[in-house]
């Protein structure tokens, strides 16, 4: 299967920064060409500019750092540029690389023997317990041996052959020797001399309806990403070195939306101008709140309704006093109440295990340490005697007709809310999720991902991560 939403959080997760330092780490253990001194540069420059950037390289690195392979084939090595990057795996145990290594590509050396040497350097300098095995001859003839043979390979990367039945003939051989769950990585979709790569990725994807595929034919030569028994939401969860929120350093307001977040919503609404919004967690009114006030207030346009919705009956006196302070409380409407009936709330067994036992293995945000965590969460909205299904009463004046919903609840209500909202709206709108690879609103952003129903506009791993989708209720294509 392939999908838009993929490709658009594929480049913002592979292509990010964090990611492609690790790229150009590895290669500080070799040495490069022209070519691969050019990619270096390519990635120091996004790094610097914080943009986004992927090719063949990062998806290696980012391949190897999300499913750890045990076993790794490459065909078509060359000068090991890519075969370094798999082997940062603190799992392989063996790599196996195939190459005619006839002494010269594209005027560039190209010997057995020096690719050896790049290989073994890299292996001994980072004190790699791994088994380097390098094939010398045609790849359609040696696949089939390794086929006969019964070898399998958690990740494999194709960048032999280039005619157009070689390059068929050495996915359809590495498909056979993948794993039941794995990974094949496939370079040059756009490389002006063989256009027909891209034919080749959707003949694959129609033979082997099992995969999905991750592509990019924007940058560099393009790459595609085929998985195999692994759901592409989990694969696109990107890497994060600190999983309780409140133990993150103090380098941001963790109440506060992220800086781009606050852009995005911004360009959102001077593109598209909503003029009925609904959002959920206002908390103190000084984040998306406030930001979405003053998009209204420097639209100039005066026919817009938009209710902020808070179950703390403390915070929602602070945002009441915040709104004035700005002088923002004539472009919103302050509610105070839970967002949906109150027997959707879940009970503290339910809680644990969706704040718990489900997210074990996950590599997510999320709140509070254990030992706290579903008091807390189940404290956050237990309010008596506030109004419930705010947000279903909101949306039955507008018709289910909204223009701009964010969803910004309490971290065990996230998909909750976000189903809800979903079986009440009645026409195309934008929604926007805060903390996407957060516990909140993970399997949103991974039901967004699947359906055909929503178009990703932005999403982004800034602060917990946030996304911007268009939403249609009757999309079924």
């Amino acid at each position: 299967m392939m999908n838009e939403n993929y490709e658009i959080a594929a480049m913002e997760v592979i292509g990010h920064p964090d990611n492609l330092r690790k790229v150009v780490e590895v290669w500080s253990f070799i040495e490069l060409d022209k070519p691969l001194a050019n990619r270096r540069q390519r990635m120091l420059e996004t790094i610097k500019n914080e943009d986004r950037f992927w090719n063949i390289h990062a998806a290696l690195s980012y391949a190897t750092w999300k499913i750890n392979p045990t076993s790794y084939l490459e065909i078509g090595t060359r000068t090991g540029g890519s075969m370094v990057q798999a082997l940062q795996s603190p799992n392989l145990k063996s790599a196996v690389s195939v190459d005619l290594w006839n002494g010269e590509y594209a005027g560039m050396t190209n010997t057995l023997n020096y690719s050896k040497k790049q290989i073994s350097g890299y292996l001994e300098r980072q004190k790699k317990n791994c088994e380097y095995i390098p094939i010398q001859g045609s790849s359609h003839k040696i696949l089939p041996q390794l086929i006969d043979q019964q070898k399998k390979f958690n990740l494999i990367c194709v960048d032999g052959d280039h005619t157009e039945g070689g390059a068929w003939l050495d996915l359809v051989n590495a498909e056979r020797l993948l794993s039941k769950k794995g990974v094949i990585i496939f370079d040059d979709l756009i490389h002006p001399s063989c256009p027909y790569m891209i034919k080749i990725t959707k003949k694959f994807m129609d033979t082997y309806p099992e995969f999905n595929m991750i592509s990019n034919t924007k940058q560099d030569n393009g790459c595609a990403i085929f998985l195999k028994g692994i759901d592409p939401s989990d694969f696109l969860q990107p890497p994060k070195q600190t999983k309780i929120a409140e133990e993150l350093d103090a380098k941001f307001d963790l109440t506060e939306i992220g800086g781009e977040f606050r852009s995005a919503i911004r360009r959102v609404f001077k593109k598209y101008c909503p003029r009925k919004i609904v959002e959920s967690g206002t908390y103190h009114g000084t984040g998306s709140t406030k930001t979405i006030c003053e998009a209204i207030r420097d639209s100039g346009i005066t026919e817009i309704k938009f209710y902020t919705i808070e179950v703390n009956p403390e915070c929602y006196q602070k945002a009441l006093v915040n709104l004035k302070k700005n002088r923002l409380e004539t472009f919103v409407t302050p509610v105070l109440g839970l967002s949906v009936p109150t027997s959707y709330l879940p009970n503290l067994e339910q809680i644990n295990f969706s704040t718990i036992e489900e997210i074990s293995s996950r590599d997510i945000f999320v709140d509070h340490k254990e030992i706290y965590r579903v008091a807390n969460y189940y404290n956050e909205t237990n309010f008596d005697g506030v109004e419930d299904d705010m947000i279903g009463k909101i949306l039955s004046e507008f018709d289910g007709k909204p223009d701009f919903v964010l969803l910004d609840s309490a971290g065990h209500l996230g998909f909750i809310e976000f189903e809800y909202v979903l079986s009440m709206i009645r026409k195309p709108c934008l929604i926007a999720l805060d903390d996407i690879f957060h516990v909140k609103h993970y399997k949103s952003y991974a039901l967004i991902q699947k359906s055909p129903r929503f178009k990703m506009i932005k999403c982004s791993q800034d602060k917990f991560g946030f996304c911007i989708a268009h939403y249609n209720p009757s999309d079924s294509n």
